[in-house]
C-alpha cells in the first residue's frame, strides 16, 4: 500500500508473475487488520464489475472494500489490471477502511496488517500467499506515492527516505516498482531495503 491520505486513493499491488489475458477471470483479495488484534477487518476485492453487481461477468476488474463486520462494501475504482498484465494495483481510500462502528484506520490509528489470495472465479483454483505484512498508512517506514514517467531508453530518479524508527514497528521488503510496459515477469520489481 502507498501514497495515503483519506481523500487520495492508495494501492495494494499484487503481482502474479504470469501474464492474465484478462485479470477479471479472477478474484484477488486483501484482507486487512486495521486495529491490530489479529482478525481482519475489511477485504479489499478485485473482482469482476458485472460478477459483484449483477451476477454477470463483464471482463472489467475493480475494486471493491467489505466491512467484515457488516458485510457492507463500497466501490470507488476500477482496478489497474492492463490486459495481459501480470501487475495489478487495487486503489482504495483509507475513509473506505474506517466504517462506521467497525474498527477504523486513521491518523490515531495508523497502523494496518495485510494478508492475500487469489480465487479463480471461472476455474475456482485458490492461492493463499503466504504470511502477513504491515504498513503505517500515515507515516510510512519508506517513502511511497511517486509516479514518473520514463521514455524508452532513458532513467528516471527519485528521493527516498527511510524512518528507521517506524521500520522497527512496520519492517518493510523494499520499494515495489510497477511498471506495466515491462514484461510480464518484470512488471512488478523489488527493491530491497534494509535499515542496517
Amino acid at each position: 500500500m502507498g501514497n495515503s491520505s483519506s481523500g487520495c486513493p492508495s494501492g495494494f499491488a499484487i503481482s502474479t508473475h504470469n501474464r492474465l489475458s484478462n485479470a477479471a477471470r479472477n478474484e484477488f483479495d486483501v484482507y486487512v487488520d486495521v486495529n491490530g488484534d489479529g482478525t481482519d477487518d475489511y477485504d479489499v476485492v478485485a473482482v469482476d464489475y458485472g460478477l459483484l453487481t449483477t451476477g454477470d461477468l463483464t471482463g472489467e476488474l475493480v475494486t471493491a472494500v467489505f466491512d467484515l463486520r457488516t458485510g457492507d462494501g463500497t466501490l470507488e475504482f476500477f482496478a489497474d489490471a492492463p490486459y495481459d498484465s501480470s501487475a495489478i494495483v487495487l486503489p482504495v481510500l483509507v475513509s473506505q477502511l474506517c466504517a462506521d462502528g467497525s474498527p477504523c484506520l486513521s491518523a490515531a490509528n495508523p497502523r494496518l496488517t495485510y494478508h492475500a489470495e487469489s480465487i479463480g472465479t471461472i476455474d475456482g483454483n485458490d492461492d493463499e500467499i503466504a504470511g502477513k505484512a504491515s504498513y503505517n498508512a500515515f507515516t510510512p517506514a519508506l517513502t511511497t506515492g511517486f509516479t514518473t514517467e520514463v521514455a524508452p531508453g532513458k532513467a528516471a530518479t527519485a528521493p527516498v527516505s527511510l524512518d528507521k524508527a517506524e521500520f522497527a514497528k512496520t519492517p518493510a521488503k523494499g520499494w515495489l516498482v510497477v511498471a506495466h510496459d515491462n514484461a510480464s515477469r518484470d512488471e512488478a520489481r523489488l527493491i530491497p531495503v534494509s535499515s542496517h
